[in-house]
Parts: C-alpha cells; sequence; structure tokens
C-alpha cells in the first residue's frame, strides 16, 4: 500500500525557475507546501568528468493522488 502523503525532492538550475514551479504546483492545487533552499552546491560524474553546479533544493508536499497527475 502506497502513502497518502510524500515528499517530492527536484532541484533547478535557478531561484527563479523554483519559483515558477512552485507558482504552478500551488495554482493548479498539486502541493500542499514547498521549501526552497537557498544555492547548493551539486556535484555528479558526467561525460567522464566531475562536473559542480550551483542549484536550488526544492521540497515539494504532496498527495500520491496529487503525484501521479
Amino acid at each position: 500500500m502506497s502513502p497518502e502523503y510524500l515528499m517530492v525532492i527536484t532541484t533547478t538550475s535557478s531561484r527563479h525557475d523554483a519559483d515558477k514551479i512552485t507558482r504552478y504546483l500551488f495554482e493548479k492545487s498539486l502541493a500542499a507546501g514547498i521549501q526552497i533552499f537557498s544555492s547548493i552546491t551539486s556535484s555528479s560524474w558526467w561525460n567522464d568528468e566531475i562536473c559542480t553546479d550551483e542549484e536550488w533544493l526544492c521540497l515539494i508536499k504532496t498527495s500520491q493522488k496529487n503525484y501521479e497527475t
């Protein structure tokens, strides 16, 4: 059985994009709450090299039903 509520974690490349996602999800009633963490450093292995970028972390509280939408 799936949990009724869940947390979706994602990152964006800018605060502007994080704000756009937040507005969209609230306008469509797809999220109950969203937390945006300012400028984090993200590192990954890509094309045989280490890449480091600045990103914005978004924690999105929603329901299983809305997540499937």
